[in-house]
């Protein structure tokens, strides 16, 4: 599963000027080793299937070569740029919906799967070559809410987004150091900061997340959330 959306809780203290090295790992879905590749013509989709996927995005379908070479190499950029990977195409999604329809088609070919959001995947884990590539750095929500003390975040903000919003209504965010990391691999890395002593770790601030699972489920999982449904605990924990 990847993460959808974080809600984070924030302080109304001031942030202090020293921030958190980045967590290595990002984003990524585990490769099986016997998957259908560009290369097998009798199970890789059909030009009508992939049309068909791309008609119900409220994003984008990518390939190499397209029209959009600008959107499919931003699509394909890493923060590591001596890794050269490549997908099979890219899905540049604009909702969880999109997510969704990704997860499933990927699943129904057997394709290979990658997913991104800020590109901070060092090692390359968050792309695979020949890949359904799923980039969520489009859904960059930031959101306050003062009366909960909470803040809604988007897989594909980063902690300059973040900490402008804080700053600006006067509240602290519990977050990295660099900029451009944003909340999933922060959080998936425990979420080391300045403030751990204070606030405890990132992890520790989460108040829910909505996921979309293997099966393309889409889950909001809480405290409440597992009360209500024991079965979410894992995905909590």
């Amino acid at each position: 599963c990847f993460v959808s959306w974080l809600l984070y809780m924030y302080t109304d203290r001031p942030r202090g000027p020293c921030w958190p090295p980045s967590p290595r790992a990002g984003l990524a879905l585990l490769v099986a080793s016997e998957k259908c590749l560009p290369s097998n013509t009798t199970c890789w989709p059909s030009q009508d299937e992939w049309d068909a996927l791309s008609d119900s995005l409220t994003g984008s379908l990518l390939r190499p070569g397209g029209l959009i070479q600008t959107a499919w190499n931003d699509a394909i950029k890493l923060k590591n740029r001596r890794l050269d990977i490549t997908p099979a195409c890219a899905i540049m999604a604009e909702t969880a919906e999109d997510a969704q329809l990704a997860v499933k088609f990927a699943a129904a070919h057997n394709l290979v799967f990658s997913v991104k959001s800020t590109g901070h995947c060092y090692s390359g884990n968050c792309l695979a070559q020949d890949s359904l590539h799923l980039d969520v750095s489009g859904l960059s929500t930031i959101v306050e809410d003062d009366a909960v003390d909470t803040i809604t975040l988007g897989p594909g903000a980063n902690f300059d987004g973040l900490y402008a919003e804080v700053d600006a209504t006067g509240h602290q965010a519990v977050g990295g150091m660099c900029g451009t990391v944003g909340p999933v691999g922060f959080s998936l890395g425990g979420g080391h900061g300045p403030l751990i002593r204070q606030h405890g770790l990132g992890v520790d601030n989460i108040v829910s997340a909505k996921l979309v699972l293997a099966d393309g489920s889409l889950v909001e999982v809480s405290e409440a959330a597992v009360a209500t449904d024991p079965s979410l605990a894992d995905l909590w924990w």
